[in-house]
């Protein structure tokens, strides 16, 4: 799906956006995690303080569909996917690997938008979809442990 939540006919957009919200915490369970934890986690991202303590950071490159906010695929060396839809971000996550019960939280999503100097049409990210990955990211965050984010 590549149109705006505004452009869809007969589709209610809030039902629209929990059913994008599930899947996306679904491909954070699994794509994302698979990602960092095969990548042997070592802070690629710097340091992060969450609740007054600094963690290592690494950062999970995905693809997201510009207009939902639906994420179509975690990896590296993300080819461009599908031309003027999909746009490449980045998400930052806190991570403690010495803790037994895996501490991760993701702290910061970074996304073309967040730079206007730099800013294409194609890969600005459509308020709705800003708006999703947000959701999504504070759903994950409050299945591990409660929402974290960057000060």
């Amino acid at each position: 799906m590549s149109e705006s939540f505004d452009a869809m006919a007969g589709i209610d957009a809030e039902s629209e956006k929990a059913r994008i919200v599930a899947e996306n915490v679904g491909k954070m369970n699994g794509e994302m995690m698979g990602l960092l934890v095969s990548e042997s986690i070592g802070g690629n991202a710097g340091e992060v303080a969450v609740a007054g303590k600094k963690y290592p950071a690494a950062g999970a490159n995905a693809l997201v569909d510009r207009m939902t906010g639906q994420i179509v695929a975690f990896g590296n060396g993300l080819s461009s996917g599908r031309k003027g839809i999909d746009v490449p971000i980045i998400l930052r996550v806190a991570f403690d690997k010495w803790n037994d019960n895996g501490f991760f939280h993701v702290t910061k999503i970074h996304h073309a938008t967040n730079n206007p100097s730099k800013l294409r049409p194609a890969h600005v990210l459509d308020s709705h979809a800003v708006d999703v990955l947000q959701r999504s990211v504070n759903q994950w965050n409050a299945e591990h442990e409660g929402e974290v984010t960057e000060k």
